[in-house]
């Protein structure tokens, strides 16, 4: 039977991913500033086509690809945890031969589980950022509150109080529960150099979700227009730094990521065998 073999270089890919995401920055901060400064404003289609902060574009579906990337990454991981690293054993009815059923150790039962919630997780997570479910769900809290169609005393004050986008208050346990596996996870990657793709990565994702609480918050805006008129910053130049970081460190979070899923695969040589029947 015919078949090909696809040979990823892991460090190759990581720099080419890289370089898109700085390359995406690039465009989308000349085309703000140059209308900004400058004056220089190129078409309304060519300015949405590469805004990192708007939805339904190049960058956006460039960061969706990543998440999802990531999310097959885990499972390819989860997959070689299970499966035999060597050649499938002689069937004894003279077929392809068949992998044995092999007892895994209580430990890499967890590290399964983990590598598993994880790539559903980032699979949610390529949904997400394309249909923007979190800030939905986050303006329908806002709505129904405001509108008293809940009536729950604790979610209401809660609501009320909080200052910054009410997606965080739906999401934020589930954000430290992925945290916490993805702490889990750490402590078992097979070298130093993966487990620092992995912290960068997360630290950018934390980073990114702390911007995005920053930019939420009214007070600290205005706070930052009156530190910054001297230089001419308006309060939409500091909304658009805000969400230009955010949105340029989820990228770069998301690629580093990936780095360390895919570097743990290839250390435990792990072919993806994919046939159709």
């Amino acid at each position: 039977m015919p078949s090909s073999v696809v040979t990823i270089a892991v460090e190759r890919w990581v720099y080419t991913l890289f370089s898109i995401a700085c390359v995406f920055l690039i465009i989308h901060e000349v085309n703000y500033f140059s209308g900004y400064f400058v004056g220089l404003v190129p078409s309304d289609t060519l300015i949405e086509l590469f805004d990192i902060t708007l939805e339904a574009n190049l960058p956006t579906w460039f960061s969706s690809a990543l998440f999802l990337l990531c999310g097959v990454a885990a499972w390819w991981v989860a997959l070689g945890l299970v499966s035999p690293p060597h050649p499938p054993t002689p069937s004894p009815t003279g077929g392809e031969g068949e992998y044995k059923v092999v007892s895994l150790p209580r430990m890499r039962g967890v590290q399964i589980g983990c590598w598993r919630i994880i790539a559903v997780f980032f699979l949610y997570d390529w949904v997400d950022d394309m249909a923007q479910i979190h800030e939905r769900l986050g303006s329908f809290i806002g709505d129904a509150v405001r509108d008293h169609q809940i009536v729950n005393g604790m979610l209401v004050s809660v609501v009320r109080e909080f200052l910054s986008y009410y997606w965080h208050i739906l999401f934020f346990p589930l954000l430290v529960t992925m945290g916490l596996i993805l702490l889990i996870l750490w402590f078992n990657l097979p070298n130093h150099t993966l487990r620092m793709h992995l912290f960068v990565g997360l630290s950018c994702l934390v980073m990114a979700v702390a911007l995005d609480y920053v930019e939420g918050l009214d007070w600290f805006v205005d706070d930052m227009r009156q530190q910054y008129a001297s230089y001419g910053l308006s309060t939409p130049v500091v909304h658009h730094l805000l969400r230009s970081g955010e949105e340029w460190l989820e990228m770069v979070g998301a690629i580093f990521i990936l780095a360390a899923f895919l570097g743990t695969a290839r250390e435990l040589s792990t072919t993806l065998l994919l046939r159709l029947k």
